[in-house]
């Protein structure tokens, strides 16, 4: 009877163990651990062999067979080495902590030898303090007409919009169980957060919003910016969060013009428009943008409004500071709308340039453009530009310059560098090149090359055309080169928003554009 009974038993754990699917069993430490040694191997192992020819990039471009968050905060922490065993079936992680630090690590990607997905993400919590948090945080995530199990919710250490270079750590985290969206961040401390949710979409166990992957943040104001929550010695319930997807809003530029006005005259009420673009660099070919970039000038108070806007947030910021460069004019009150300016582009040189060429950026500036128009503050236009490399190597960029008002042509500027991919010897011509990571916030690493040695200027440059930094003034041989901008490093601290910056070699002049996001 008895091995009967053990035998019913073991089936029955073989079924259940079918059924949940592909998963994590067990790790080391066990979840909820404290007092973990400062250096120590983490492990996780999976229910069956990891198909390791997937490939997981990591924030850090390292490669893994697992999608991984973790661990967090990553400033905490340093994964010296990673292992899988012989049998495929556990991953190793040689790690230095930092002492009385909590730790979180998140599983949202795998796939077993027989082609099975992860069935469910894993979460793994510890510490090296001798506790962990005594609060939870708890709530509800929901998606419209959609489903929120297995998405993640964290909290940050920062705004989802105001992160460092490296970005910000999550402090505590967990996933939806189920459908009803309800969730439990368990271990969490006193302090001050930022409630966040993410859902992986595609189910390609990255976490990437700008490929169609949901994003969300508590906003109990509905003001579309991310608030912080304060935990002061108690759990706290009601912590609602609505996904969304980044690509569900493209607009035109009239789209939020409204509102930037509305918005820009609660600081004055004489706020003029000088300039307005899309604040990507690659807006669609029917002229719209997931967000928009607007700036105002008010000659009263002598101080520029530069609003950003997209469906899901908005950035504000008067740190500019007068005077205008003299004679400029603003936007007038009618001027077409950026659909039909990359219209007018497309038809008269853009199809011709996308034909021809493999497309790198597209972008959309209108008003007084001065970073290409310095000696003319007068012209108000829209410029659309393309950039793209030919089979050779050779970068072009060209600019098509539309009358604002009327939509006529008024000049097509083509702009022309070489580069020789997988040429050892120098390069054969001068080339600036695209900034990375773009956006930014603070620091972009701006990487040129020159073929020939002589007086060097890289410059950066705001909308108004006004030098906000001067990288490099001197003489430099032939070769590759590398300068780090950073905007907190500049006499003030620079705003969000659009900047352009300017390499001057010889008779060589290029000019590229860059975001700086808050």
């Amino acid at each position: 009877m008895r091995k009967t009974t053990l035998l019913v038993g073991l089936l029955f754990a073989v079924e259940f163990a079918l059924a949940q699917g592909f998963q994590v069993i067990s790790t080391s430490p066990v979840e909820a651990a404290v007092n973990v040694p400062l250096n120590t191997t983490i492990s996780f192992t999976f229910s069956e062999s990891v198909d390791t020819s997937y490939h997981f990039e990591m924030d850090d471009d390292e490669i893994l067979p697992i999608g991984l968050l973790g661990p967090e905060p990553f400033d905490s922490a340093e994964v010296i080495s990673w292992e899988m065993s012989p049998d495929l079936t556990t991953i190793y992680f040689e790690v230095a902590h930092t002492e009385n630090t909590d730790f979180l690590w998140l599983i949202i990607g795998a796939f077993s030898e027989g082609g099975d997905p992860l069935s469910e993400p894993f979460c793994l919590h510890y510490s090296t303090a001798g506790d962990l948090g005594p609060w939870t945080v708890s709530g509800t995530v929901s998606i419209d007409d959609g489903d929120p199990t297995h998405a993640l919710v964290g909290l940050m250490d920062c705004s989802l919009f105001d992160q460092e270079e490296d970005g910000g750590s999550l402090l505590a985290g967990t996933f939806v169980p189920d459908a009803s969206g309800d969730y439990v961040i368990p271990y969490v401390r006193d302090g001050v957060y930022w409630p966040v949710a993410a859902y992986d979409l595609d189910g390609d166990g990255e976490i990437d919003p700008d490929e169609g992957d949901l994003l969300g943040f508590w906003d109990p104001d509905g003001n579309m910016d991310p608030d912080s929550l304060i935990i002061t010695g108690d759990h706290v319930d009601g912590i609602d969060i609505a996904l969304f997807s980044f690509e569900e809003q493209m607009v035109t530029a009239h789209e939020y013009l409204e509102e930037a006005f509305l918005l820009a005259g609660d600081w004055a009420d004489d706020q003029e428009l000088r300039m307005i673009g899309s604040a990507t660099d690659m807006i669609e070919l029917d002229g719209t943008s997931p967000a928009w970039g607007y700036m105002f000038y008010s000659p009263s108070g002598e101080f520029f409004t530069n609003i950003v806007i997209s469906y899901f947030f908005t950035q504000i910021d008067t740190s500019y500071e007068g005077p205008f460069p003299e004679g400029m004019i603003p936007i007038p009150e009618y001027f077409i709308d950026s659909d039909e300016a990359m219209l007018i582009a497309w038809m008269e040189a853009g199809s011709d340039f996308e034909d021809e060429y493999d497309i790198e950026a597209r972008w959309l500036h209108g008003g007084n453009l001065m970073w290409m128009f310095p000696d003319d503050p007068e012209r108000v236009a829209w410029i659309a530009s393309w950039s793209g490399y030919d089979n050779y190597g050779t970068e072009f960029e060209m600019h098509v310059v539309i009358d604002i008002e009327t939509g006529e042509i008024i000049d097509v500027i083509w702009e022309e560098d070489v580069d020789t991919p997988g040429r050892e010897q120098l390069p054969s011509l001068c080339e600036l090149q695209p900034n990375y990571p773009n956006p930014f916030n603070p620091a972009t690493m701006i990487p040129y090359q020159l073929s020939q040695a002589g007086w060097v200027r890289l410059e950066v440059f705001d909308l108004l055309g006004r030098q906000v930094a001067l990288l490099v003034d001197a003489w430099q041989p032939a070769g590759f080169y590398e300068v780090r901008f950073d905007a907190q490093d500049s006499e003030q601290e620079l705003p969000a928003g659009i900047y352009f910056y300017r390499l001057t070699a010889g008779e060589n002049t290029s000019v590229r554009k860059m975001t700086l996001m808050k």
